[in-house]
């Protein structure tokens, strides 16, 4: 199926894919500005079924508390407003992440496409509208 959904969106999937220590495909890609990874885990074994992730890192937290404090209300504004399909952001090893997240149970194309599409969407969007305005610099960038 994902192989399927990155050929129709023009991406060879083995240029994208790599391995991952739980023993499940994974694959990352630009979509814009940012960069979007594709995961299958099965959390602590505890489903029948695997879990698929997409999340796509946008930028480092600011140095500040108080300017964290600011960038944290706000990304909790945007979960609540803006965010749709299930999209929420969140924070990861201190780094601003948005993130989709189901089981892979009655999974089919048309959603995960729809999924990978709007994680890439939004964080292309506000990868460079976060960082403009909080003065840090997007993930990845040296």
């Amino acid at each position: 199926m994902v192989d399927d959904v990155l050929c129709d969106l023009d991406l060879d999937p083995q240029d994208h894919c790599f391995d991952t220590e739980g023993g499940y495909p994974s694959w990352a890609l630009m979509r814009g500005s940012a960069q979007v990874f594709i995961l299958f885990h099965n959390p602590e074994n505890k489903s029948p079924y695997p879990h698929l992730q997409i999340f796509s890192p946008l930028l480092c937290l600011p140095n500040s508390v108080e300017s964290s404090a600011i960038l944290c209300y706000q990304l909790l504004e945007l979960n609540a407003s803006e965010l749709s399909g299930g999209l929420a952001f969140g924070i990861r090893d201190k780094t601003v992440v948005l993130t989709a997240s189901r089981s892979i149970q009655d999974l089919d194309a048309s959603e995960f496409r729809s999924m990978l599409l709007l994680v890439g969407y939004y964080a292309d969007l506000y990868d460079d509208i976060l960082a403009d305005k909080f003065g840090v610099e997007r993930y990845g960038q040296p």
